[in-house]
């Protein structure tokens, strides 16, 4: 939007983001219609916002089909997860009509959590090819645990997940793991980290 329209006012800058932001979704909304294509479009998103932060592409919309059409070998490893997300959350929405124990529910929440964060980590591996998936695993877990501001962030993030308790919690979980979600959280975690390595420069 704005390299087609060529203008720098602030107002107008902020306004052709939110238009980008809006057709990216839209993009990934489409993209994620067949099951098998999540693991990519996640993939894809996460690096486009870490290169859109870092400057070094100009247009999201541009940076997300090119990375969606290079592919990934850990592609298949996060389609894993998301779907073993997605059922966890199917099982846990009909926990409810079921009447299964509490701690059938609490095993459910457990594997939601762990789940998430796997493929959290598969998206930190793949996105900023670390030596091994452990390592990135480490160095998720060390930027979580030395900043304050990325303590609060995972507690944001469990208490998203929290609300998969509730029915309601399944319209939630498909949010997440499709379009909207996956914007709004890549863009906050990139944006945090950016932030945290141009403080240690």
């Amino acid at each position: 939007m704005r390299q087609l329209f060529q203008i720098d006012h602030p107002i107008f800058q902020r306004l052709a983001l939110f238009v980008d932001f809006f057709l990216l979704n839209c993009l990934v909304l489409v993209t994620s219609l067949p099951i098998i294509t999540i693991g990519a479009c996640r993939i894809a998103l996460n690096q486009t916002i870490i290169e859109y932060l870092a400057k070094k592409e100009p247009s999201l919309l541009r940076a997300y089909l090119s990375h969606l059409k290079k592919g990934s070998c850990g592609v298949q490893l996060s389609l894993i997860f998301s779907l073993l997300l997605f059922l966890q959350g199917m099982s846990l929405f009909f926990s409810y009509s079921i009447g299964l124990s509490s701690w059938l529910r609490l095993f459910i929440l457990l594997g939601i959590i762990v789940s998430f964060t796997w493929n959290e980590s598969a998206n930190y591996y793949f996105s900023n090819n670390s030596d091994s998936f452990f390592k990135g695993l480490q160095a998720s877990f060390f930027l979580i645990f030395s900043h304050k501001i990325f303590i609060l962030f995972a507690v944001l993030k469990c208490i998203l997940f929290l609300f998969i308790l509730h029915p309601s919690g399944f319209i939630s979980i498909i949010y997440v793991s499709t379009f909207g979600g996956i914007s709004l959280l890549a863009y906050i975690k990139n944006k945090l980290l950016f932030l945290f390595f141009k403080c240690r420069e």
